[in-house]
């Protein structure tokens, strides 16, 4: 009769273990699984593509999606009921008896009365909401740093070609010219060293442009998740300056993607702490026993509960309602933080857009005059290195109305092109 408990156990427990999942390891084959596998080359038109391949190949965007089905699994397997406890006990009696073994075993279910299990599932799903909204979050943002990277190469690109034009033979005519003239004695030694210094500067700053541009392709290529060896062809070029941006309704930026994630985690807090709450309730322990005493087989129910006296979970509920408290104002805060910078980005595009531009030149024009000696070298040189100058300070400009234009797209909610 004492073997009774353990013939009742072992099918349990093998019922139980045969049910487990086991483990299988996942090492990582650097052949396959890390094998980046880009094109040689990408050709990008417009900011728009270049986005389109970020949200396609970033890593970082890619890791939050897969966060997202990890925490859609984890809710899926969320409240289930404790599983069952099988208690058993075997004491000897020292003394002679004819029934020198006592034996006896319970087991017990969990009847979750408190209504944990419920809100267990809530939790798991306020996580994978969460996770949902970081990944729409993280995505509006990359689609900003993306453009902006973009913007930035294309400006890098045309200081480039305009630094490179000023290498012309009518510009070299006109230095040879110089040295010509000094050599004559009409050019003095401080003409001639202001000149060389202008081509010395000149050179320098194609030489810190072009590492510049080097730099601005691996942290776009970086952005896009390719190889730093991709070759990118950029067809683009920098957007002339349009008109002044509409302005910006403070009651729309509720629903920005940042905002969006800051009530996802308040809603998160708020699952949480009715987590906490259920917990200090109790819940119902109750079972079949069976023992076996002094001969006689004995069969009973057994049920227990914890009472919420001093403990009553407190110390859990006061870190939730903590922690509620921060995501409820980390989520105001956000909002008016966007309000303030939706503000600032369009007055600072605005200052920029009105800008005077300097008075343009014509380069065929001063080619033609230094030709028919109506200006002397120093003169051609001079008036070529304005024009040098007044490029730059427009392409700089229309990079600077660029970059504004980019960053008041985080206020404008531009959907990003379709991933899928």
């Amino acid at each position: 009769m004492k073997h009774i408990p353990l013939l009742i156990l072992f099918p349990l427990l093998l019922c139980g273990l045969a049910a487990c999942k086991q483990y299988t390891p996942a090492p990582i084959d650097w052949e396959n699984d890390a094998t980046l596998g880009t094109p040689c080359e990408v050709t990008l038109g417009s900011p728009e593509d270049a986005v389109l391949l970020a949200l396609i190949g970033n890593r970082e965007i890619n890791r939050l999606r897969l966060s997202v089905a990890t925490k859609e699994n984890i809710a899926q397997e969320s409240g289930w009921w404790e599983d069952p406890a099988f208690e058993f006990d075997l004491k000897r009696i020292l003394d002679p008896s004819d029934h020198p073994f006592l034996g006896g075993g319970a087991l017990v279910f969990t009847i979750p009365l408190s209504g944990v299990p419920e809100r267990e599932i809530k939790v798991a799903e306020a996580f994978t909401d969460t996770a949902k909204a970081e990944v729409l979050a993280a995505e509006h943002a990359l689609g900003i740093e993306v453009r902006k990277a973009f913007y930035e190469l294309l400006a890098l690109r045309e200081r480039i070609y305009v630094l490179e034009q000023m290498e012309d033979a009518a510009l070299c005519h006109a230095r040879d010219a110089v040295l010509a003239l000094y050599s004559a004695g009409e050019v003095s030694l401080a003409e001639r060293m202001a000149m060389e210094q202008s081509f010395h500067t000149r050179s320098h700053t194609l030489t810190e442009a072009r590492t510049a541009l080097r730099t601005a392709e691996h942290n776009l290529l970086q952005l896009l998740g390719l190889h730093p060896e991709v070759t990118l062809r950029v067809t683009a070029t920098l957007p002339s300056p349009q008109a002044p941006l509409p302005e910006v309704e403070v009651q729309t930026l509720l629903k920005h993607p940042e905002v969006l994630l800051a009530l996802a985690r308040l809603g998160e807090s708020e699952a949480q702490l009715e987590l906490e709450v259920r917990r200090q309730y109790p819940d119902l322990n109750i079972g079949p026993v069976y023992a076996n005493e002094e001969g006689l087989n004995r069969l009973g129910l057994t049920a227990g509960i914890t009472l919420p006296l001093w403990n009553r979970n407190r110390k859990a509920i006061a870190e939730a309602e903590g922690e509620r408290t921060l995501t409820r104002l980390s989520a105001i805060h956000c909002w008016q933080t966007l309000v303030c910078d939706a503000t600032k980005v369009r007055a600072a595009y605005q200052q920029c857009l009105p800008h005077a531009l300097a008075p343009h030149q014509d380069r065929q024009a001063l080619d033609q005059l230094f030709t028919l000696g109506e200006l002397t070298p120093l003169d051609y040189l001079a008036l070529r290195e304005t024009l040098l100058e007044q490029t730059l300070l427009e392409i700089e400009r229309q990079q600077q109305l660029a970059l504004l234009t980019a960053d008041f797209t985080n206020f404008t909610f531009q959907k990003a092109p379709s991933h899928d």
